[in-house]
């Protein structure tokens, strides 16, 4: 896996400047960022296909934003039993808030509240290894929609677990770099709005820009390395090395050939050689 590329590519390219400001301009848009999603895929299926240009242009918008909409269905469809299991301890809580009047129901209220809050606390651990493990699988299922172009393609499990299992170190390898990208670039985020961010209006339009902005960085490294990734599965090997590979082989196979033309251009023994002389005296 090329790291150092995840990192550069984007600035190698001659129009970055129009492309990634039309990234920042889309992402502040609400409705509109969707097209951002779009935008990251298809930075992973150029890298994927081993194309020498990974930073797209910004033509076929809709098309990217039909990647971003049906990626955001599939994420709304992941999260509901999020949703679902979080109603439970709301109906705990908002119940008690009727009964409170009542104080033939109060005892029932205090009870009703307290398992509500218990539910909350208890629930928002489940809810938290939850997300944690869908941040593990999103990458995996940006890569399969990828392959198919298709929403179904998203809730296809097995094939999703399949392309995490194939080679993991390298998965976790892209997803550890991509966290650590994103929480240093919500660290920098943070400085600058505290620095600026008391300034009234300017410094707070500032600092939405510059959040969006580390938003892009991690986007831009994650799609590359991801894409890396799909592009060169367990045991197939990357370019360079089948390059080399490729030398090494040849080397070898020419090696062996002047090997086998110098045993065949050695001139046999005459009869009558050092072994029959010795017979002879």
């Amino acid at each position: 896996m090329d790291i150092g590329s995840a990192f550069a590519y984007a600035f190698k390219d001659k129009k970055w400047v129009n492309k990634l400001g039309v990234f920042v301009i889309v992402l502040i848009v609400p409705v509109l960022n969707l097209a951002g999603v779009g935008y990251h895929l298809e930075i992973l299926r150029r890298v994927m296909k081993g194309s020498s240009k990974p930073l797209p242009d910004w033509d076929g918008f809709g098309r990217k934003f039909l990647d971003g909409l049906l990626i955001f269905f599939a994420s709304v469809v992941y999260m509901l039993p999020v949703i679902v299991l979080a109603c439970l301890p709301l109906g705990f809580t908002l119940v008690p808030a009727f009964l409170s009047g009542n104080r033939s129901s109060q005892v029932l209220a205090n009870v009703m509240g307290t398992t509500g809050t218990g539910l909350f606390a208890g629930l928002g651990c489940l809810f938290i290894l939850y997300a944690l493990g869908l941040s593990i699988i999103y990458p995996a299922v940006y890569i399969q929609y990828a392959q198919e172009n298709k929403l179904g393609a998203c809730f296809k499990l097995r094939e999703v677990f399949a392309i995490i299992s194939r080679n993991s170190s390298a998965y976790f390898t892209a997803y550890g770099i991509t966290l650590g990208v994103s929480l240093g670039a919500f660290f920098v985020a943070g400085v600058v709005g505290g620095l600026i961010g008391w300034i009234p209006v300017l410094g707070q339009l500032v600092v939405l820009v510059i959040a969006i902005c580390t938003a892009v960085f991690p986007s831009l490294v994650s799609a590359h390395l991801f894409g890396q990734f799909a592009a060169h599965p367990a045991g197939k090997p990357s370019p360079k090395k089948a390059r080399t590979s490729g030398k090494k082989m040849k080397r070898l196979t020419k090696k062996t050939e002047k090997k086998s033309e110098k045993k065949s251009v050695k001139r046999p023994r005459k009869a009558g050689g050092p072994a029959q002389k010795k017979r002879k005296r």
